[in-house]
């Protein structure tokens, strides 16, 4: 997800931020649904238990074991995962090592979990707690620099949407102690796929865990995206972006699951943002409303930041039948919106 502030010019513009799946130029991305090999669902977030709060301590030893399980363990719902510690007891046949990396793995599921639970609810507070900086800067800013402050204040006005994790596979503890996890997601109905990293943070003894131990839990780092590979069975739209026109205007398409593949001709970035429009909303509220947040009325399924001259793919799953706008907020040069030039199409999904 990215915040990117839109400017406008006069009483035709509009400030809004917008949430891209998770992502951003970072994930300009698009991904794919054959879930990794040896991965398993999450349950829906809303099923699973899960809650936005402060994530749970483990020690500094259990932390600190490199290695790779050899096979990655599924997303276990919290309920069946006991909360007291998040690393697992040895079982037979099982070394210590694993135990302690299978430990890891189920830490960083529960972190994932609730941040996902955080950005669905829009507790942009609660989400500090489970990241850094240097990720708030890759998935919200694009890769420029956020503070957690700047962060909470401009994270209000996102647009609500949920948030699921749909695998996490791959976890590794490398030799400085930094974990990264493939993670597969989607963000209202735009899938991502990346690499996702983890750094642990350390509490002191005495500290208000009520530790005596060193203790602490794994924060959520950075994200680099990864291919993403369209689900089975998906239809592919082409998509031609000009100067201030799609082409074509109306585009059709069979099943909940498609790919927009765009090819930006003009001189300047564009982009497709899919909104779905509450019965009697137009495209026009989203230049007579300035503001920080998208208007009342107005979802956003997702978003693809398209530079010029280049290409792109919008990876979409499980979209309902129904008639979406797709426009351009993104301003020329003057910092008109390119809607309020006609930057808009419609999509039907059948």
């Amino acid at each position: 997800m990215q915040i990117r502030q839109r400017r406008g010019d006069g009483a035709l513009g509009r400030r809004g931020w917008v949430c891209t799946f998770a992502m951003v130029p970072l994930l300009t991305l698009g991904f794919v649904l054959p879930t990794p090999q040896n991965a398993a669902a999450l349950p829906s977030n809303q099923d699973s238990g899960t809650i936005c709060r402060a994530p749970e301590t483990i020690s500094i030893e259990d932390a600190s074991q490199p290695g790779t399980p050899e096979i990655a363990s599924p997303v276990a719902s919290p309920v069946a995962i006991p909360a007291a510690s998040p690393v697992a007891s040895p079982v037979a046949g099982e070394d210590v090592g694993t135990a302690r990396q299978n430990g890891v793995t189920g830490q960083i599921e529960r972190s994932l979990s609730a941040i996902a639970v955080c950005q669905s609810d829009r507790r942009v507070k609660s989400l500090t707690r489970f990241v850094t900086e240097n990720f708030l800067s890759d998935v919200y800013a694009g890769g420029g620099k956020i503070t957690k402050e700047q962060f909470i204040v401009l994270g209000r006005d996102l647009p609500k949407v949920p948030v699921e994790i749909l695998s996490v596979s791959r976890v590794e503890v490398d030799s400085y102690g930094i974990a990264t996890a493939d993670v597969v997601w989607t963000v209202s109905r735009q899938l991502f796929h990346a690499e996702w990293s983890f750094v642990f943070e350390r509490q002191e003894p005495g500290d208000d865990t009520g530790d005596d131990d060193p203790s602490g839990y794994w924060l959520a780092d950075g994200v680099k995206p990864l291919t993403v590979t369209a689900p089975d069975g998906a239809k592919e739209v082409d998509i031609e972006i000009n100067t201030a026109s799609f082409d074509p205007q109306r585009i059709g398409v069979r099943g909940s699951d498609f790919v927009l593949f765009a090819e930006n001709k003009g001189k300047v970035d564009h982009e497709l943002l899919v909104l779905k429009l509450d019965e009697g909303v137009t495209t026009g509220v989203l230049l007579r409303e300035p503001g920080a947040a998208l208007p009342d009325g107005v979802t956003v399924i997702g978003q693809l930041t398209i530079p010029a001259g280049e290409e792109g793919r919008l990876v979409l799953v499980g979209v309902e039948k129904g008639t979406y706008a797709v426009v351009d907020l993104l301003p020329d040069e003057n910092g008109t919106p390119h809607l309020a030039l006609g930057m808009e199409a419609t999509l039907r999904v059948r």
